[in-house]
């Protein structure tokens, strides 16, 4: 068995395979981790097939891709479709104390419990090699492809929460803006809008041109003047009313915005557009 020391992250240390199988699951299968009485990890992989799993309370689609790295000391329950059986990949690996204790609860930096492997052909082959060969009773070299699966895996995450990040902060942008543009009025802060967000002021500012091709504080800008000139066009309020409804602290700072960024002043876009 393999040895750990006080180093206990995941991907630094090498872990045992007790067991690697391939099976096409049976019409009645199902599977509740509480039968096995496992207390390691398990690779699993849905190379095949429909089903449902559920896993600290979560419902998950169990389909072709799908992978686990399962911590076995939790609940994890499954069914297959009967219809469209499930052929699965497992490897259960465990690490080991110097007392040859399993130390697996102690592992840190473990991989997340569940993605969806964006190259299903080459990963299938991954699991099967690994498989093959530790049945066949080569240990070594089906560690060394276990190693290469574990990485693929690391990989996999890793990009799946760059592009998870990129869309929770484009979703939070346009938070931001629909804001914005709901309420031109506000005396919205860089500084405060930043730490709203959970970013340094810098960096929101650069993801936010990243996602409107403007700073922030010409977006609001913008979201005021368009404000202004549906104003101008559609009320009878003075340029005065208007300032003050948009949040300026006088109707000279206005109109000089407005001029700057509209081209004309307000009063002359008021007589100037043909309504």
């Amino acid at each position: 068995m393999s040895i750990i020391d006080t180093n206990m992250d995941f991907f630094s240390r090498k872990p045992s395979i007790i067991t690697a199988h391939r099976t096409l699951c049976p019409p009645d299968w199902n599977w509740d981790s509480r039968r096995n009485g496992w207390n390691g990890f398990h690779l699993w992989f849905i190379a095949a097939g429909k089903g449902e799993a559920s896993l600290r309370k979560e419902r998950i689609t169990l389909k072709t891709g799908s992978c686990f790295v399962l911590r076995m000391w939790e609940t994890f329950i499954a069914e297959q479709d009967p219809a469209d059986p499930l052929l699965v990949f497992g490897i259960y690996i465990n690490f080991f104390d110097e007392k040859n204790v399993s130390a697996a609860a102690n592992i840190t930096g473990a991989p997340q419990r569940y993605r969806e492997m964006p190259d299903v052909p080459f990963f299938r082959e991954l699991m099967w090699r690994c498989v093959e060969v530790d049945n066949m009773g080569n240990k070594g070299t089906a560690g060394v492809w276990l190693s290469v699966i574990l990485e693929e895996i690391r990989r996999t995450d890793a990009l799946l929460d760059i592009k998870d990040s990129f869309r929770n902060d484009h979703a939070l942008v346009n938070k931001l803006c629909a804001k914005i543009e709901a309420n031109p009025e506000g005396q919205y802060k860089i500084e405060d809008l930043a730490a709203g967000a959970g970013y340094s002021a810098d960096h929101f500012i650069r993801l936010f041109k990243r996602f409107k091709g403007s700073t922030p504080k010409n977006y609001i800008i913008n979201s005021k003047i368009t404000a202004a000139k549906k104003l101008l066009l559609f009320s009878s309020y003075s340029i005065k009313q208007i300032a003050d409804n948009l949040g300026y602290p006088d109707a000279y700072m206005f109109s000089k915005q407005f001029k700057k960024t509209a081209g004309v002043s307000p009063k002359n876009y008021r007589t100037s557009v043909d309504r």
